[in-house]
């Protein structure tokens, strides 16, 4: 079980890098705070429910023989 946690979160930092890319060009964008305020808001949004989903399917996965 330690094994697969670890294992999760290097997967999730690598894949992260590319975000990190992606974030850079949508931050270079914004003007205004309220823009920044809406990446933000945006980025740990986009992040809670993929992280949610991830878990849910994983322990939906634990019944399948």
């Amino acid at each position: 079980m330690l094994q697969t946690i670890f294992s999760a979160i290097a997967v999730y930092i690598s894949t992260s890098i590319d975000y990190l890319f992606i974030l850079l060009i949508i931050f270079s964008q914004a003007y205004t705070q309220k823009g920044l305020r809406q990446i933000y808001f945006g980025q740990y949004l986009g992040t809670r429910i993929l992280v949610a989903i991830s878990l849910f399917v994983a322990y939906v996965l634990n019944f399948i023989p």
